[in-house]
């Protein structure tokens, strides 16, 4: 109804719907992407992780002459 009382404006709503739908789809589905990239690298990573902080130590290790992991 607005469209045919004033030209353009129904165009104009459709278009911000459009805009506002498309963002929102567009995050959603960045969101669910991440979540399934997370959960099938989190082991790996913790893994990649947890070995750096050990190399990074392995110095301190040797200076102190500790054997603990």
């Amino acid at each position: 109804m607005a469209g045919s009382a004033v030209p353009g404006l129904g165009t104009g709503v459709g278009a911000l719907a459009g805009v506002a739908a498309g963002l929102a789809v567009g995050a959603g589905v960045d969101i669910a992407m991440l979540a399934v990239e997370e959960s099938l690298t989190r082991d790996d990573m913790r893994r990649d992780l947890l070995a750096s902080v050990d190399e990074s130590l392995a110095p301190l290790r040797e200076a102190f002459q500790c054997a603990a992991r």
